[in-house]
């Protein structure tokens, strides 16, 4: 019926919602049950090129005192 999206929680595709339930009477089934399902989550690709850093910057100081 429909995706529920994606979880880490799941190795294939599964039934997270059971909307409406199906009905078989031996083996002929009389409703087929209305489900949604959920994906396993795709692997996140890590992007290993170097990024670019701004030149450092010196700390300020600041005081704490109050006038």
């Amino acid at each position: 019926m429909f995706h529920a999206g994606e979880s880490a929680d799941v190795d294939t595709t599964t039934i997270d919602n059971v909307l409406r339930t199906g009905y078989k009477v031996g083996d002929r089934v009389l409703r087929p049950a209305t489900v949604g399902v959920v994906d396993p989550a795709s692997p996140v690709e890590v992007d290993e090129t170097p990024v670019e850093t701004a030149e450092p910057v010196e700390p300020v100081e600041t005081s704490n005192q109050e006038n």
